[in-house]
């Protein structure tokens, strides 16, 4: 997946909820802090990203996703990527990580947003599930000094976890150097105050906070809307943005 590509999933996950803005907290939301040029090809192959909306007291949205431009899905079959709609339990996230979410918010998204997770956020999550996918790509993001082995075993310590299986992360993620020279933070897109609804005022530090309701987009001009752009709520997503 490219980013150009999961700027259109964004793009159409939020018609889809009649929502404007979704959380990415899959493998692909690396691509909220790097471009695919600047990542390891195991850091990218994935056509799937998943994404859930910020709004979604029972579910519903984040299925009709699901059913809508998941897998095997016309739009899985025509683009070769698609989303999974998912809830916030689907992956094990370290404390504060609302506060630390990258936005993805461009013409080619209508200027909705697409919350990532921040790196390391995703580095714990990818280091819990311990899949053998994950540890490929966790090695490659280590190995490339794009991202830091100290910030991933603080954020471990303040995970939620029971201690048995945070033994088996600490374990793994203790076989890599601390220090690292070549490694330098990322620059991350800037935040506008004018967006007042950020996930870390939705999402308390215990879990999902039901919420109902939509978000609209500012009307102080601080977001220009793409020439010919559709209002929230249109489901038309077929034509690729910016192609």
């Amino acid at each position: 997946m490219q980013r150009r590509d999961l700027e259109h999933v964004i793009l159409a996950a939020c018609k889809i909820a009649q929502q404007d803005q979704v959380l990415v907290i899959g493998s692909q939301s690396i691509l909220g802090t790097y471009s695919e040029f600047e990542l390891p090809e195991e850091s990218t192959h994935s056509t799937e990203a998943d994404v859930f909306p910020l709004f979604d007291d029972d579910g519903s949205r984040s299925t009709l996703i699901d059913g809508t431009i998941g897998e095997l899905s016309p739009f899985h079959q025509q683009f070769g990527y698609y989303a999974q709609g998912v809830d916030r339990r689907t992956a094990t996230l370290p404390t504060g990580w609302p506060s630390r979410l990258v936005p993805v918010r461009n013409e080619n998204t209508e200027y909705r947003t697409g919350w990532c997770l921040d790196v390391h956020d995703l580095c714990v999550a990818k280091l819990v599930a311990n899949r053998d996918k994950d540890r490929s790509f966790l090695k490659a993001l280590i190995e490339n000094d794009l991202v830091s082995v100290a910030t991933i075993i603080d954020r471990l310590e303040s995970t939620e976890l029971d201690e048995a299986r945070k033994d088996v992360a600490r374990t793994w993620i203790g076989m890599w150097e601390v220090d690292q020279p070549r490694y330098r933070p990322p620059e991350l897109p800037f935040v506008p105050v004018s967006l007042t609804e950020h996930p870390a005022t939705v999402l308390d530090p215990t879990g999902w906070e039901q919420r109902t309701g939509g978000y609209e987009l500012p009307t102080d001009g601080s977001w220009p809307r793409a020439q010919g752009g559709q209002e929230p709520g249109s489901t038309s997503f077929g034509m690729h943005p910016g192609l």
